[in-house]
């Protein structure tokens, strides 16, 4: 029975978000551990018209992100009615991913999309249908440090422009659930091999001192993850999975 459920939910058209703009507005619920169960059921008995991504890291210690994409605060609100509140949904069923044992370790976070501390954004979002990867930077900048933040990104996206480096990212400037200051800047990757493109593009030229110190320095702390997507905790609309059907809906 719980097959034929999940199999109508598939096959049910899905009004969702395509994204061919990075999306306004982030909502990230981060938990510590491995996945487990999926989200798939709760977000389309909730009726919802998000995009969840759902990635875990493959450095760092073991997390689990799962990623709604939004237009509005409105809509977060929609979701969280339907989907998150407690692990049930509208429906009234619980849903193995989102139980309330879960949500109690999980951290959720809103972040809002910054275009001019982003490097070929619209590029990024384009991609994304195509990710297979995620290098995620996280920034914690401390009072009175912002301009030299955003002048040291601007400075590095004027290097990777010189070098031509195709990693475009999107970055996100968290508003609630994290302390004052903190950025969110993600990368898609299709491939990791891409990595080593850009690890040899960078080593042939010389980043500005300026933008290198200033990420480095006390007054900003920096963490780099990366993360593997997974379609089993993900929740995607028919029109973003269309161009790689046999990842998303395998």
């Amino acid at each position: 029975m719980k097959l034929l459920i999940m199999s109508g939910i598939l096959a049910a058209p899905l009004i969702a978000q395509t994204i061919t703009d990075p999306p306004p507005i982030l909502h990230l619920i981060r938990r510590a551990g491995a996945a487990t169960g999926s989200p798939l059921y709760p977000y389309a008995a909730g009726g919802v018209a998000v995009n969840a991504l759902g990635m875990t890291t493959i450095t760092a210690p073991a997390e689990t992100w799962i990623v709604d994409t939004h237009n509005s605060f409105a809509s977060i609100e929609y979701v969280n009615e339907r989907v998150h509140p407690g692990g049930v949904n509208a429906s009234g069923d619980r849903g193995e991913y989102l139980s309330g044992d879960v949500l109690s370790d999980s951290r959720n976070i809103i972040a809002i999309y910054r275009p001019w501390l982003s490097y070929r954004p619209d590029q990024a979002a384009r991609m994304l249908a195509k990710t297979r990867y995620f290098s995620v930077t996280l920034y914690q900048v401390r009072p009175g440090a912002a301009p030299d933040f955003g002048e040291a990104l601007r400075t590095r996206r004027d290097v990777l422009d010189t070098i031509n480096l195709d990693r475009p990212d999107m970055s996100n400037q968290v508003v609630s659930g994290a302390p004052s200051g903190t950025y969110l800047v993600f990368a898609p990757l299709t491939s990791l091999k891409s990595l080593d493109e850009g690890f040899a593009r960078r080593s042939a030229s010389v980043e500005p001192r300026g933008a290198n110190k200033a990420l480095s320095s006390a007054e900003i702390n920096r963490d780099q993850l990366l993360f593997r997507m997974q379609p089993r905790i993900s929740y995607v609309s028919d029109e973003f999975a269309a161009e790689s059907l046999e990842f998303w809906r395998r």
